[in-house]
């Protein structure tokens, strides 16, 4: 490793542990078994859910994409 770089990783190590040990980085409330009716937890899990369901609508789309590609090199168009 150059000199450069490992000042880099030394520097990214760094920040990373600062943040990870911070109090800021801990869990919500919801985590730990925080208020389960209160609108705004409720409005995180919907938030949550949805954005999942956004992530597992785009794997598709590539799955999608890529089984299409396989499909057309076995199957060339003729002409």
């Amino acid at each position: 490793m150059r000199g450069r770089e490992k000042g880099n990783l030394v520097a990214f190590l760094l920040a990373g542990s600062i943040c990870a040990l911070s109090k800021t980085a801990c869990a919500c409330s919801v985590c730990f078994g925080g208020a389960g009716s209160d609108p705004a937890n409720t409005a995180l899990r919907a938030a949550v859910v949805f954005l999942l369901a956004v992530v597992f609508f785009i794997l598709a789309l590539f799955a999608r994409f890529f089984l299409s590609i396989r499909k057309r090199t076995r199957h060339p168009a003729s002409g």
